[in-house]
């Protein structure tokens, strides 16, 4: 009766497979092999039914995959989550190179046992060009853009200094608006000169060792004055790390400018800095709306704001920035927030010996 069972699994995969046109399909056995092969894959990768059935299907990828042991970590990735979406280079029968983008879906029979593997890939080579052209054109577009607005922001802050000495107070409103617009500015360009990196797999540190309070009395520093918010810093006098400084103080700009922007109400935003266990515990804490449980790990993905846009404007970066920066570190980046009781976020980073 379980065997008849499983067949009919397989028969649903078998009849699946055969109605998806724009999908190569295929099933795979438990172990990897291939057990049946559909029509649309034999066009995208040249490999007839009898060239390939029985054989394992890592031999689409290239060899820098499978000393990785790709193959084998994404069929147990879906082995315990069901589905897993793959994505990357792939080789067809004559050895060109192609970029794919599917799915892998485990079969089970009725005890829960995984019995096999359906495969869905398609050509994804034009989408993955126009992709690298579009982030290829932004950061040619950011660099150009980062040098008029950096001296913009310079000349507003010098602006701003004169004017406090003057005591020119009209003037200094309008002064500070365009200010903390330029810095909105310089903000975004950075962004996206980062993003760029970490999409281009060129995001790299330049690991030292500096003092976590000082760059957060920096920062605050910088981030308070255009807008005006108040921010406290609760740390020790000196605590030395370990890490790439600038990175770590985009963080940190990043985690105040979220806080500034929703913290309207209540100006005060509250850096802790706190050693434990061989470690530097950083913190950001804010007054604003809060953050329902369920977004707690969706707000970290690229351009998610977490359902509480609120009007504030912003790409949603910021804090997937900031989570790619934290695991160049080896370390991440967590949260702690209840609606209407504010947030904090905080990581940590290794003391330095």
């Amino acid at each position: 009766m379980q065997k008849k069972k499983t067949y009919r699994t397989y028969e649903h995969w078998k009849e699946l497979l055969n109605s998806a046109s724009e999908y190569a399909t295929s099933v795979l056995d438990e172990n990897g092999c291939v057990y049946k092969w559909g029509p649309v894959a034999r066009r995208l990768t040249g490999y007839s039914a009898k060239d390939i059935l029985g054989k394992h299907y890592s031999i689409f990828y290239t060899k820098a995959d499978i000393q990785k042991r790709l193959p084998q970590k994404i069929l147990l990735r879906a082995a315990r989550r069901g589905l897993c979406e793959t994505e990357g280079l792939r080789v067809r029968k004559d050895g060109s190179l192609y970029w794919a983008s599917g799915m892998i879906a485990t079969i089970y029979d009725n005890t829960k046992k995984v019995r096999g593997y359906a495969r869905f890939s398609r050509d994804a080579t034009k989408d993955h060009q126009m992709k690298r052209q579009r982030d290829e054109f932004l950061g040619i577009a950011a660099h150009e853009l980062k040098t008029p607005i950096t001296t913009l922001n310079l000349y507003a802050q010098l602006l701003r200094e004169r004017m406090l000495t003057s005591r020119d107070k009209e003037n200094l409103s309008t002064l500070r608006e365009i200010e903390q617009q330029s810095t909105r500015l310089v903000k975004l360009v950075n962004d996206l000169l980062t993003m760029n990196a970490i999409e281009a797999g060129k995001l790299h540190l330049r690991d030292g060792e500096f003092d976590i309070c000082k760059s957060a009395s920096k920062v605050a520093e910088r981030m308070s004055a255009p807008s005006g918010v108040r921010i406290d810093i609760k740390s020790p006098r000196f605590v030395k790390v370990r890490g790439d400084v600038d990175r770590i103080e985009e963080v940190l700009v990043n985690l105040l400018s979220n806080a500034i922007k929703y913290s309207r109400n209540e100006r005060k935003i509250i850096i802790h800095i706190t050693k434990q266990k061989g470690k530097a515990f950083v913190a950001v804490e804010d007054s604003g709306p809060g953050i329902k449980k369920e977004y707690h790990r969706a707000i970290f993905k690229r351009y998610h704001r977490g359902g509480q846009t609120g009007g504030v404007a912003g790409f949603g970066l910021g804090l997937y920035i900031s989570a790619e920066i934290m695991k160049k570190h080896r370390e991440r980046i967590r949260v702690k927030s209840k609606p209407g009781k504010g947030s904090t976020f905080y990581f940590s980073l290794k003391l330095a010996k």
